[in-house]
């Protein structure tokens, strides 16, 4: 009996020997060896965007980040959309590998940022998304796929991790709108471990995507949220003026969901909400919801404020060689042979201008205007004029770009330039241009077009006298506001 179980005994640290040699050669076999990842490229809202279904694909270089735990490790590596059909997804910061065959777990989230923790969340906060590019890389795009088994092909089905809201804009005015925003938290929180989301940060503007050049269409990107009752959720900004909508109730937003705001532009400038039917592709649809608007009542914009117009011997008066050098304050151009000066009077209060020769354009006061101040709207110029004699001044707004661009004056003849009489008693001047509309030439036959955002980025006022005469002109309280 003794030397039976002897023998059973080392029969049995045999068996034991063998089977912990073969765990060994495949746990060699299976360490280092490369996940296999691909992606299922059903249409999803991402780069080259379907305006009309709200549905597109991964295209080729697209970057996303994979998170791995169980029988294989990884934190954040960041792999990139190949060319060929099959929707592989080739390493761009190293490679994950099995390390076992324990089962593995994964996550992805599209788009890849190399600056994501390793503590178990991917944090992404949308930014403006006012062009088709900008659009794209707000869709926060997520994936998991788990319990697969060593040597399988992981494949991702990602989903929307944001809301996609859309803002169609009808109505006899609609075509006056010129952006739209909305006020919304700007970042969300994914735990990939359990697949949950959380919205977070204070109510941010987001500029929202016209889809089209064509259509009062805008869409934007935003985390999962309620917008409370009364709250602001998007302002409309219009050639003239702007409009905020606020809900009614409270609305709530959606993962994964699209929601329409369909606002008509009726008579008067008046914004409603109307109901249309959702029909969009890759997202669940939502309720549409209804709710007040209001015009909001904004300060006029003052291009030369009354502090800024008012002469002193303190006043900064900037000498300069050409009217184009556009430094913000008030400029001088007493070119040479124009025997001009330009200066602060004491006994008047006011600048003197004179000129006995030369160039108009080399004997000129000019104002230029703060960068990306202005709007295409209608502005009063207001100045006191005085002379020594009686005589006339030239003035004019101009674009401070180039030569022969001018605003126009806002009447029947539209003229670009501004003939005004001084006698040697003060009088206050008014004059009216709009900023929308320029002129390339001083003829009464020029071409009239609108202003460009480049025309308004700086405006140039300038002043100088008409003839060459002994005349001495003063100005003083120069104020250019926006008409409202």
């Amino acid at each position: 009996m003794k030397k039976c179980n002897i023998i059973m005994a080392l029969a049995a640290t045999t068996v034991f020997a063998a089977c912990n040699n073969d765990n060994e050669l495949v746990q060699q076999k299976v360490s280092g060896e490369e996940v296999n990842f691909f992606i299922d490229n059903a249409p999803i809202t991402r780069t080259s965007v379907n305006t009309s279904d709200a549905s597109t694909k991964f295209v080729e270089n697209d970057q996303i980040g994979i998170y791995a735990t169980g029988g294989a490790t990884a934190s954040n590596v960041g792999y990139q959309v190949g060319s060929g059909s099959d929707g592989a997804l080739s390493p761009i910061s190293g490679t994950i590998n099995w390390s076992s065959e324990a089962a593995g777990n994964f996550y992805a989230y599209y788009p890849y940022a190399s600056t994501q923790s390793a503590t178990g969340k991917v944090t992404f906060t949308v930014s403006n998304q006012d062009t088709e590019a900008n659009f794209n890389k707000n869709d926060f795009l997520t994936a998991t796929t788990t319990d697969v088994t060593y040597q399988s092909p992981i494949n991702f089905k990602f989903a929307h991790a944001l809301s996609l809201v859309q803002v169609s804009l009808s109505g006899d005015y609609a075509s006056n709108a010129t952006a739209v925003t909305i006020a919304a938290q700007p970042t969300v929180e994914w735990t990939y471990a359990n697949n949950t989301l959380a919205t977070s940060g204070e109510a941010t503007t987001i500029n929202m995507w016209k889809i089209s050049p064509d259509a009062q269409e805008y869409w934007a990107m935003v985390p999962a949220q309620t917008i409370s009752n009364g709250t602001v959720l998007f302002t409309i900004t219009t050639s003239g003026d702007t409009y905020t909508y606020k809900p009614t109730s409270d609305i709530e937003i959606k993962t994964a969901h699209s929601k329409k705001f369909n606002l008509q532009l009726g008579p008067n400038a008046t914004v409603t909400s109307i109901a249309t039917d959702i029909n969009t592709d890759g997202w669940t649809e939502d309720t549409e919801e209804s709710g007040d608007t209001e015009k909001v009542e904004l300060p006029a914009v003052e291009l030369i404020s009354e502090t800024a117009g008012m002469f002193t011997a303190e006043t900064a008066i900037t000498e300069q060689t050409s009217k184009q050098n556009c430094v913000e304050g008030w400029n001088t151009v007493t070119g040479s042979g124009a025997n001009a000066t330009i200066q602060f009077d004491e006994a008047e209060n006011a600048v003197s201008l004179s000129s006995t020769s030369g160039s108009w354009y080399n004997a000129t006061l000019y104002y230029c205007t703060k960068e990306n101040a202005a709007t295409a709207s209608k502005y009063t110029l207001t100045f006191d004029l005085k002379a020594s004699e009686a005589c006339d001044i030239q003035l004019a707004l101009m674009p401070c770009i180039v030569d022969n661009l001018y605003f126009v004056q806002d009447n029947s003849s539209l003229s670009p330039v501004s003939y005004s009489s001084a006698t040697t008693e003060w009088v206050t001047k008014t004059l009216t241009f709009d900023l929308s509309k320029i002129k390339n030439k001083t003829t009464s036959d020029a071409e009239l077009r609108t202003a460009t955002t480049e025309d308004l980025a700086k405006v140039l006022v300038y002043f100088t006298p008409k003839t060459k005469s002994e005349a001495i002109l003063y100005i003083q309280n120069v104020k250019l506001v926006e008409k409202k």
